[in-house]
């Protein structure tokens, strides 16, 4: 499972995709903001050197949490994750956790009002950081 979205505290998903299906883009419940996607039956592969997606199926929350198994391209320096982004305008309000596959970090940031601010960051502890791990709750 790629994706994985609950309300706060809860265990029952709200939103999850395994992209279990093979395709020239995500699927219905998304949308290409940059870039373009395909499925090839186990996981979403980026097309491009810079891609973003976002969920279009209604949360129906704004206290949610996220869980993604995410494996980022060799080389890579900016492969991760956005949460609670501004549907109207995507990338000028959010947070983002990015994977440099270079340094092997992970870092958590804030962007308003399209202004980034990095909040935390560093190597991740106990397995390998390729492993799925609990980076921050």
């Amino acid at each position: 499972m790629l994706g994985w979205v609950a309300a706060a505290g809860a265990q029952t998903p709200l939103f999850s995709d395994d992209f279990n299906r093979a395709g020239s883009n995500l699927g219905p419940n998304w949308s290409a903001v940059v870039g373009s996607f395909s499925t090839d039956g186990t996981q979403a592969v980026s097309q491009s050197a810079q891609n973003w997606a976002k969920v279009t199926a209604a949360i129906g929350t704004d206290d949610y949490q996220v869980e993604a198994r995410i494996t980022p391209p060799a080389g890579s320096n900016y492969t991760g994750l956005v949460a609670r982004g501004d549907a109207a305008f995507f990338y000028k309000d959010l947070y983002a956790v990015q994977i440099d596959a270079v340094s092997q970090k992970v870092n958590l940031y804030r962007r308003n009002a399209g202004t980034w601010t990095f909040l935390r960051g560093g190597r991740p502890r106990g397995e390998s950081w390729r492993e799925p791990l609990t980076y921050w709750r």
